[in-house]
């Protein structure tokens, strides 16, 4: 799946790496024209599946358990995805990069290990799709209305992300971002 879209930012917290244009601009690296629903109809279209497995149970009291659902293996590989971003650099040449190599952890200052992106699939509330409502496309600090939510250490965590340095090109820049199946490939 390719979706245009802008660099946004290359400084200051994330809390996610993909958002509408009119969305949570303030803390997305990236942002898009693009319809959330049309992407969520797209990823089910390609058989993706939907996994609550990083979505923490709740008490009757809406309080954190520590326990997360079990999710058949099937629907976990169903699930994960890759998201590469493509762009042309200052002399025109078209570049390739992991999402995962923009994105600077602080604690270890290094970029995102090749863990997959989960898809969760949002849901509706009050007849309203919130993925399309709130305009989140992919969280690295995990958001249960965005469509995509990273699913390596530390995402629960909102004050550990950052652009890094030297790999986020300009804000401005247009970009392809692509979603293709997960592949596992050492870093």
């Amino acid at each position: 799946i390719n979706l245009p879209g802008v660099v946004n930012m290359d400084e200051g917290y994330l809390e996610f790496i993909l958002v509408h244009e009119e969305g949570k601009i303030h803390e997305s690296l990236l942002s898009t024209k693009a319809d959330a629903l049309n992407l969520n109809i797209a990823l089910k279209l390609l058989r993706y599946k939907e996994s609550i497995e990083l979505f923490e149970i709740l008490d009757e009291e809406y309080v954190p358990t520590g326990k997360y659902p079990k999710v058949d293996e099937e629907t976990k590989k169903a699930a994960r995805l890759s998201f590469q971003v493509k762009w042309k650099d200052d002399k025109g040449v078209e570049q390739i990069s992991s999402i995962n190599d923009w994105i600077l952890h602080i604690p270890t200052d290094k970029t995102l290990p090749n863990d997959p992106w989960i898809y969760g699939g949002s849901y509706i509330h009050h007849g309203a799709f919130q993925a399309k409502a709130q305009g989140e496309f992919a969280a690295v600090f995990f958001s249960r209305i965005s469509l995509l939510n990273y699913s390596g250490k530390d995402h629960y965590l909102d004050d550990v992300w950052i652009p890094k340095e030297g790999n986020v090109p300009t804000p401005g820049t247009p970009i392809t971002i692509q979603l293709s199946p997960y592949q596992q490939t050492k870093k």
